[in-house]
């Protein structure tokens, strides 16, 4: 998987909690059932895109939730080279497009990361 789920799910339930809200509330930010919201606070199941987008547009910090990062705190990521070429790239296509780069972005670079990864495995096919 992309992402650490049980940490996900983990901060998923801190940020719930920190807003004071049961899972049936906070599922409603993500447009989510009470299910989803507990299979992603235990880990069973990767947050789709789509319910990630529905908390940040409610307020949520999805860069936090995702990678333990607040927004606006310094991202430090251990890096080689090619990793590093990669994201420098990602950025400059970033800013020549003029798309913001956030935590929703970063989301889309990862899961590209991650196609190219399966792809190199040969576990799948480029595609959206």
């Amino acid at each position: 998987m992309l992402f650490e789920m049980d940490k996900v799910g983990a901060r998923l339930k801190e940020v719930r909690k920190d807003m004071g809200l049961n899972q049936e509330e906070f599922a409603l930010l993500g447009k989510a059932g009470r299910v989803a919201q507990f299979q992603y606070e235990s880990g069973q199941r990767e947050p789709k895109l789509s319910y990630l987008e529905s908390l940040s547009s409610n307020g949520v910090d999805t860069l936090y939730v995702l990678f333990g990062v607040r927004s606006g705190e310094p991202l430090t990521l251990k890096v080689d080279s090619l990793e590093e070429s990669i994201l420098d790239e990602a950025i400059r296509f970033c800013q020549e497009s003029k798309l913001q780069i956030n935590g929703q972005n970063l989301l889309h670079i990862a899961r590209a990361f991650k196609r190219v990864a399966n792809l190199a495995k040969g576990e799948g096919e480029v595609g959206r």
